[in-house]
């Protein structure tokens, strides 16, 4: 299955952007941003906002739910998704000043994130 269909591989990650942009005969996309309601399976989600000019960067498995007005609070729920919440921010870079890789991969390492 990997192999023949990586965009429905949870291990293809960024290379999904060469995927769907090379695909010859186009490909159909769907919008499942409410799984950034299952903090239980939504391990990481990555944001590019260009109206803010920022690269941002959640960890799902969170433990507290999300206050209204944070990114993805309107996917939470008061339980959560088997008590793990949407995922929260760990951090955020101006698109135009971003650190570099070995600052980058050090904001992201794995570990208890205190939620």
């Amino acid at each position: 299955m990997k192999r023949d269909h990586p965009e429905f591989s949870q291990d293809t990650g960024a290379k999904i952007l060469d995927i769907v942009q090379g695909h010859p005969e186009g490909m159909e996309l769907n919008d499942s941003i409410s799984f950034a309601g299952d903090g239980l399976s939504c391990e990481w989600i990555w944001v590019i906002d260009f109206d803010r000019r920022t690269f941002e960067g959640y960890e799902g498995g969170g433990s507290k739910r999300l206050e209204p007005g944070e990114r993805f609070a309107e996917y939470d729920s008061d339980e959560g998704v088997m008590g793990y919440h949407s995922p929260n921010l760990v951090a955020a870079f101006r698109i135009d000043d971003l650190p570099d890789e070995k600052a980058f991969l050090a904001c992201f390492e794995r570990g208890d994130m205190g939620r």
